[in-house]
């Protein structure tokens, strides 16, 4: 038994936020890394096989997908584009030691990708008390997983045992970097392990005091939208 698969997703996201301080003349003060303006796209085009195999009480089924990657990431300072191709493999395997009694394992390898807000280059104020910025290269983190689950159901006792061991590996996972002054955060930084650095600006501005940023502060954040 063969299965063929051929697909695509496209996701778009934008994310605009700003925030600036009110003087005593009543204008606005602000500054260019305080704006962020993202447009951000992610587009997945793959093709999968698997072969499905039926052998005594065994059941496998092996395959993979070719995936190919285009993201693209538009910023006031940043015009990031990111595209790559990448084999996953999968297995899947059956094992019917009764009618009722069923042992399955599961294999894959994913590749998974962050949301718009860790990409933006501009600071984030998540409260009153911490900024953040993001990594607008940041790339994709590699998940493999492995899982077993065990079923097991007799009508005629009530009898009905189920049990699932599951266990994931992370590569290149999202970390942050805090700084702090004193009892203040002042910058999060967003990064995966091997991916490009973050700009200069952000290492700039985890070194720059932030006496300035004063109450009364107004702030204006728009929802990122999403299309999948």
């Amino acid at each position: 038994n063969i299965n063929l698969t051929l697909g695509n997703t496209f996701s778009h996201q934008s994310f605009d936020s700003r925030f600036y301080q009110v003087l005593d003349d009543g204008t606005q003060s602000s500054s260019p890394t305080a704006v962020n303006d993202v447009s951000y796209r992610y587009n997945d085009v793959f093709a999968a096989f698997h072969y499905k195999v039926l052998t005594g009480k065994f059941t496998f089924n092996p395959g993979f997908s070719i995936h190919y990657y285009d993201m693209h990431n538009v910023q006031p300072t940043v015009d990031f584009n990111n595209s790559f191709a990448r084999v996953l493999p999968d297995f899947y395997a059956l094992w019917q030691i009764k009618k009722s009694e069923t042992l399955t394992y599961n294999f894959a390898i994913s590749n998974n990708f962050t949301d718009v807000n860790n990409l933006v280059n501009g600071i984030l104020f998540n409260n009153y008390r911490s900024l953040s910025v993001g990594n607008p290269f940041l790339g994709s983190t590699t998940v493999q997983t492995h899982s077993f689950r065990y079923f097991k159901f007799n009508m005629f006792n009530q009898e009905n045992i189920f049990g699932n061991l599951a266990c994931s590996k992370t590569v290149d996972s999202i970390k942050s970097d805090a700084s702090f002054s004193g009892i203040n955060q002042i910058c999060c930084v967003s990064f995966i392990a091997k991916s490009q650095p973050a700009p200069d600006s952000t290492a700039a501005l985890m070194s720059e005091p932030l006496q300035h940023q004063r109450l009364p502060l107004r702030a204006t954040r728009e929802p990122h939208q999403a299309w999948l």
